[in-house]
């Protein structure tokens, strides 16, 4: 239960409880005057005695007042008067004022004064002490809550970043292995041995150690979230966008997180230069943002719409539905993003030129591109259409020949700039190498089955090294593969 939640409780609560002292204090001013009417009577019941009194000749017992601290009752006869009685007599008779008058308004006046005054007492009385009781009860409410939050916060803090020297026995007591699908792997540029993989709840941090990796440290996801970084100035943070159009970066060391004011559409891929993040969205729009996420350094533009953006009149602009199916940064000023309807454009910020670098205009339908992958001038272009294409970077020409494949590629990652992986949906790598203009393959027999290596669908792969390729799957199983050639 988060904070907002908890008070919206609280603010219930205190309401049911005001209704409550409102029903008391009617309680207590209808016993109010009800007690009025039965002084009413007692003082009529009074009356009728007192008149009953004087009509009877009777001797009248008189308490006297305290004299020499003892009380004295003395009968007078009625027929008696006081200046007939002896003077030691007198000194000890108290004098009698007797007055009653409740006809006269004076006594009227004063008498509901006090009543209102007595109203008004007893109000206050009742407001405060169910104000103590809101408050008290509310602050252990409250106290209770700071405590859960409290224990929630230390079993987080619990979870730092492991160490060198802990072993990979050590790490599934502290750590949860995800279970969800690998939807990406990004290297860290400080530091090679070190790579995370995005899933749909969660991000896994993981270092390799020798031949084998270990699971280091993970991040709880609570929003879908396209992509994924590590801050190149800080290797302890993660930077992420989200479906939702808003950037996160968490920090690994006290499990906290900071999110963007500004809010795009889907993201899709992000770049981090000196002091500024570059964020790309799903419809083209793309901003750049300071790293603390507060300051816009530029506003959205949407270079497939922007006059500024000098294209040619091959870039589909005037399409309905521009939708980015796959990108590929080359550099701040640079990137490389594939439609939805097959083409693939080469978009320069600093410029502000569109220019098209691959399209299939002499097909008779198009269909997108599932991969992009850079390598030192050279992009490779994985196509629906069952084709692999690696063309310039820069002028668009085929560099080599296009391979037709027969089963459905959909993944496609440099090991070095003279070799390639690829891998189908039947979990079919095949290593393919680059030689005269031709793109020569040959299959890895060792993850050739998916019963072999206990895989199901491979969801994403990446070279972390010219001799290792690290694969993920669809249950979240990630590990390595080494690459002989």
């Amino acid at each position: 239960m988060d904070i907002e939640e908890l008070l919206q409780q609280k603010k219930r609560k205190l309401e049911e409880l005001k209704k409550q002292r409102l029903a008391k204090q009617q309680d207590l001013l209808s016993q109010l005057s009800s007690s009025e009417k039965k002084d009413e009577n007692n003082t009529k019941e009074s009356d009728s005695e007192y008149s009953k009194l004087e009509e009877k000749p009777l001797v009248s017992k008189v308490e006297t007042r305290e004299a020499d601290h003892e009380n004295i009752t003395i009968a007078i006869p009625l027929n008696h008067k006081r200046s007939d009685l002896p003077q030691s007599t007198v000194d000890v008779l108290p004098r009698l004022q007797y007055t009653k008058n409740t006809d006269t308004t004076e006594l009227d006046e004063d008498v509901d004064f006090s009543l209102e005054h007595l109203k008004k007492q007893i109000e206050r009385d009742v407001e405060k002490r169910l104000r103590k009781e809101l408050e008290e009860k509310f602050r252990k409410d409250f106290d209770k809550a700071v405590k859960s939050l409290e224990s929630l916060k230390y079993i987080q803090t619990e979870e730092n970043l492991l160490s060198e020297e802990t072993t990979e026995s050590d790490t599934p007591n502290n750590l949860k292995y995800p279970n969800t699908k690998t939807k990406q792997i990004t290297l860290c540029e400080s530091d090679p041995a070190r790579f995370l993989t995005l899933h749909d709840d969660c991000i896994c941090i993981w270092k390799k150690k020798e031949s084998d990796i270990t699971f280091s440290d993970s991040i709880p996801l609570y929003t879908k979230t396209n992509v994924a970084i590590f801050d190149s100035g800080n290797s302890g943070k993660i930077i992420t966008g989200s479906e939702s159009g808003y950037v996160y970066i968490f920090d690994l060391s006290n499990k906290s997180h900071i999110r963007s004011n500004i809010q795009l559409s889907s993201i899709v891929s992000m770049y981090q230069s000196s002091g500024s993040l570059i964020v790309l969205t799903l419809d083209g729009n793309y901003a750049m943002l300071a790293m603390n996420l507060i300051d816009v350094l530029n506003p959205v533009v949407n270079f497939f719409t922007s006059l500024e953006y000098k294209t040619n009149s091959e870039v589909p602009i005037t399409h309905e539905n521009i939708v980015i199916s796959a990108s590929q940064f080359i550099s701040a000023n640079n990137v490389i993003i594939a439609l939805l309807t097959g083409e693939v454009v080469s978009v320069d910020f600093g410029q502000r030129k569109l220019s098209v670098i691959c399209n299939n205009a002499d097909s008779s339908y198009k269909l997108p591109v599932m991969c992009l992958s850079y390598s030192a001038g050279k992009i490779i272009i994985l196509g629906l259409d069952h084709t692999v294409k690696i063309v310039s970077a820069t002028t668009g020409l085929n560099l080599f020949k296009t391979e037709d494949l027969p089963d459905l590629t959909f993944l496609a990652e440099w090991m070095t700039p003279s070799l390639v992986v690829t891998c189908s949906v039947q979990n079919v790598f095949t290593l393919w190498k680059l030689q005269n203009e031709k793109m020569i393959n040959s299959k890895l027999t060792d993850i050739e089955s998916p019963t072999d290596a206990n895989l199901t669908l491979v969801s994403s792969i990446k070279a972390l090294d010219a001799t290792t390729l690290i694969v993920g799957d669809l249950k979240g199983k990630v590990y390595t593969v080494n690459v002989n050639y």
